[in-house]
């Protein structure tokens, strides 16, 4: 099946107008040749699966065993050679599991939503009423939203210490004084660039300026006299850039950011990411993206997403709404649901996202600086911004605390914690709306330092083992009482006899007729069901001998029926 999605970056800066209008596939095939993703058979050779099928390996993500392939040459894919038809190629082979397409004639979003364009007047005339008045409290004003979640006392008790954080982002200024020092793994995953697997993660012509905000609210350098505060300000920072396929103004997706997106989440997860921040999302599930945050949840990271700015009636966002991430809303400053923030039953959490202070990229036309402490001027370059963008690497900065304080905690410990934690807003209860509630930091990383794993079911017991098989002794020969009558007839003697046995021995058994100290028989017979036998012999043969009657045992294989031994001298 050939699918198409929308995706977008969950973050606010200006009024942006959305246009759900496809653009024509040809433009967009001049700027790079389409591609698609495959799902393989483990330990597949898939340069040789491209070279049967006239195509080439641009990525391969064996961890959750997806490959993008795309033509050998871009002449090949401007001759009007479509996804499908390369898909129809692929997935007839026997090493393939699925088959994922992107249309790119799907616009692609970064949700801004809309503010008030006279930010420098925030601090002193907030268009909204502020969470704190202290006029002479500047950063109380500030920094409403970590006041608001009690970052405070959670700071009291950590900062986050040796914790590492991943963000998945569009672009981080290195040379922010506020930001850059806390980049402390720097990792390129946009395919479609020249800086592909290095670590430039800067910004480029057509990047979306947005990673150097959400990063700065996870671990921003704080209490360094300049700048803004970070949630986790002692935690490392994992800056991943992704990219996105443009055309002018417009940003679309397609197989090349779907696979940016599920490389970023691989190399967090293999490269200590104790959390993975996403404030990104589309509109429809892909396979490879869900791989990707399973592989990611597998290898002991908490996936923190935005939920999206679609508002009340938008549809869900992922990868917000898969298993195993934390979905996160956005509230304003009197804990109301922010007018643009998603809702819906994969709602997790909800924590500040509007009119958010945070670093940003030097080159960002909403860049503004303040006046530090001193009265010097900023050196930090800044900028307030809007959307669940802002409020998942907050609740990210979060769960780093947590994870610095306990770090045994597993994923599903972090969230059940903050949940449980958190300060129940709208109706009674989870809801669609806010959630478990709107984070408390202090309380969450308190719960953490204080948990107690509950101990495992003690298992079932084991069943009684079954009685061992009685083994019988090897023996050849058996006993038992013999009756044993002699008749003299016509000059022959006849020998009756009957083999009495214990109970369960079967009778019938072989019967040797002996003359006293000889082995060699003189007659052999067999019994009968009940145990009778007989012997008739010449006078002449027996006379003057004493004889002796061996019964031998009947055996199974190796084991015989009854136990026994010779029987008695008897004539």
């Amino acid at each position: 099946m050939f699918r198409s999605t929308k995706l977008s970056l969950a973050s606010v800066a200006s009024l942006v107008a959305v246009c759900a209008c496809a653009l024509p596939q040809t433009a967009l095939a001049a700027n790079h040749p389409d591609s698609i993703l495959v799902k393989v058979k483990p330990g597949t050779d898939v340069k040789a699966l491209a070279a049967r099928h006239g195509m080439k390996v641009r990525r391969n993500l064996p961890q959750i065993h997806w490959v993008e392939l795309a033509p050998r040459s871009h002449a090949a894919a401007t001759a009007s050679v479509s996804k499908e038809a390369l898909a129809g190629r692929v997935e007839v082979d026997r090493v393939v599991r699925d088959v994922e397409t992107v249309d790119q004639g799907v616009k692609l979003n970064w949700d801004f939503a809309p503010r008030d364009p006279l930010f420098d007047e925030v601090f002193m005339n907030p268009p909204f009423e502020p969470a704190f008045t202290d006029e002479e409290d500047e950063e109380a004003l500030i920094a409403w939203h970590f006041i608001k979640t009690n970052f405070p006392i959670a700071w009291d008790q950590t900062i986050g210490t040796g914790v590492r954080v991943a963000v998945i982002d569009s672009e981080f200024d290195v040379s922010n004084p506020d930001l850059g020092p806390k980049l402390v793994q720097r990792y390129n995953a946009a395919s479609g660039t020249l800086k592909y697997h290095t670590t430039d993660i800067s910004l480029q012509a057509g990047d979306e300026i947005h990673g150097s905000h959400t990063s700065g609210l996870v671990g921003a350098a704080t209490d360094n006299g300049q700048g803004v505060a970070g949630a986790c300000f002692e935690c490392g920072v994992i800056a991943i850039k992704i990219g996105s396929e443009r055309l002018g103004e417009t940003s679309f997706v397609n197989a090349r950011v779907l696979g940016d997106m599920a490389e970023g989440l691989i190399y967090a997860a293999d490269n200590g990411a104790s959390v993975i921040s996403m404030s990104l999302g589309e509109t429809r599930p892909y396979q490879p993206l869900q791989d990707a945050v399973n592989y990611a949840y597998s290898k002991g990271a908490v996936v923190v997403a935005s939920a999206g700015n679609s508002g009340p009636g938008g549809d869900p966002s992922y990868p917000a709404a898969y298993p195993n991430v934390i979905a996160v809303g956005a509230t304003e400053s009197h804990n109301q649901i922010a007018r643009f923030s998603n809702q819906g039953p994969y709602l997790d959490l909800v924590a500040p996202g509007v009119y958010i202070l945070s670093t940003t990229n030097a080159a960002d036309p909403e860049a503004f600086t303040i006046e530090e402490v001193e009265g010097k001027p900023a050196k930090v370059p800044v900028a307030i911004k809007s959307g669940t963008s802002m409020s998942a690497p907050i609740v990210a900065g979060l769960a780093g605390l947590m994870r610095a304080a306990r770090p045994d905690l597993t994923p599903a410990e972090v969230e059940a914690l903050m949940k449980s934690t958190a300060t129940d807003l709208g109706i009674a209860g989870p809801d669609p709306v806010y959630g478990a509630g709107l984070i408390n930091a202090g309380a969450a990383v308190a719960a953490a330092k204080a948990y107690v794993r509950p101990e495992p079911p003690a298992p079932p017991p084991a069943p009684a083992p079954a009685p061992a098989p009685k083994k019988h002794k090897k023996i050849t020969r058996i006993g038992g009482k013999v009756l044993l009558e002699v008749v003299h007839r016509k000059g022959n003697v006849i020998y009756i006899g009957k083999l009495a046995t214990k109970p369960g021995c079967r009778p019938k058994r072989t019967v040797l007729l002996l003359a006293k100290g000889s082995f060699r028989p003189l007659a052999k017979t067999k019994t009968s069901r009940r145990g009778g036998f007989h012997f008739k012999l010449p006078g002449s043969l027996v006379r003057h001998k004493k004889v002796r009657v061996v019964v031998r045992a009947k055996k199974r294989g190796k084991h015989a029926l009854c136990k026994g031994s010779h029987s008695r001298l008897l004539h």
